[in-house]
């Protein structure tokens, strides 16, 4: 189970807005203790959104550790969805709840149907990397994490196993 921390937030950069006037409350993951939600986690349909707030939200309070919120998975999803990161941040500094930002993805950006964010979904979870680097770097991982277990097919699973998601079992 993941170790919440209780922080707030205002505006990130610490100046009124006129969607900032109030302080907003709400757990936040404190990366610095547990992972964000795993990648395979779904909110609204989207794997990688659920992690993706995590890591934003941590970010904004200073708890977020070693991650970065911004990463390739998010900008996968930034991607996909055709919204920009500074405007996805500024949502969740908004004090926005999942299904509040769920929502909210839905509207904007590049509208996708059930049938798209599915196959994009399946397609993130089940994509081998493209390139020789990315390939060498969850082969070697995957021999340094469970040198009995190589069955490690993309990057999603290397980030279940490395954060304790789920557990290996030697063949």
């Amino acid at each position: 189970m993941a170790i919440l921390g209780y922080a707030s937030f205002s505006d990130p950069i610490g100046a009124p807005t006129s969607h900032a006037k109030r302080s907003y409350s709400m757990d936040i993951r404190d990366l610095r203790n547990a992972p964000p939600r795993s990648p395979n986690d779904l909110l609204g349909g989207y794997v990688i959104l659920a992690r993706t707030i995590d890591k934003c939200r941590a970010d904004l309070v200073g708890m977020a550790g070693d991650y970065h919120w911004n990463c390739r998975l998010a900008t996968m999803f930034f991607d996909f969805k055709g919204i920009a990161p500074d405007m996805f941040r500024a949502r969740i500094a908004e004090g926005l709840t999942d299904d509040e930002i769920q929502a909210w993805t839905n509207t904007t950006g590049t509208l996708r149907t059930e049938d798209e964010i599915l196959a994009w979904s399946y397609d993130c979870r089940w994509n081998a990397p493209a390139t020789t680097e990315l390939k060498a770097f969850i082969e070697r991982n995957a021999r340094e994490i469970s040198p009995n277990y190589l069955y490690i097919r993309s990057l999603f699973e290397l980030i279940d196993i490395e954060e304790g998601q789920f557990t290996l079992t030697a063949r």
